[in-house]
């Protein structure tokens, strides 16, 4: 029960003190644009004490924790990537969705033009 209160606190002066309409997005380097299957890297500028909880949907399998993991994409078409930051308060500090577009390998097709027969 004491900590449940203690999370509820937190939870509440951070509300207080940062308001969710004017929550901080976290600024994540990594492609937006991938194949089918290929792993990409997403992080985010690593503080002491915070949380990073990454998420996808759309089929991407992520590996790994803290501020910075791999994403394997398998599935076509679009899928979404989320960042939840807290404090050491337990407290959400910053947000951020992106979109990711999975694009389907090339499946190159050669046609010979001339046929030689070797006559």
């Amino acid at each position: 029960m004491k900590q449940f209160l203690r999370t509820l606190f937190a939870l509440y002066l951070g509300l207080l003190l940062n308001p969710l309409d004017s929550m901080a997005s976290c600024p994540v380097s990594g492609s937006t644009d991938v194949c089918e299957n290929q792993s990409v890297v997403y992080s985010v500028t690593p503080n002491p004490g915070e949380t990073y909880t990454w998420n996808t949907t759309g089929g991407g399998v992520v590996t790994g924790s803290g501020s910075s993991v791999t994403v394997t994409w398998p599935n076509l078409g679009t899928g979404t990537l989320t960042l939840i930051v807290k404090n050491n308060l337990n407290v959400v500090i910053c947000t951020n969705i992106i979109t990711v577009t999975v694009h389907g390998k090339p499946n190159p097709v050669i046609t010979p033009s001339d046929i030689v027969t070797g006559k």
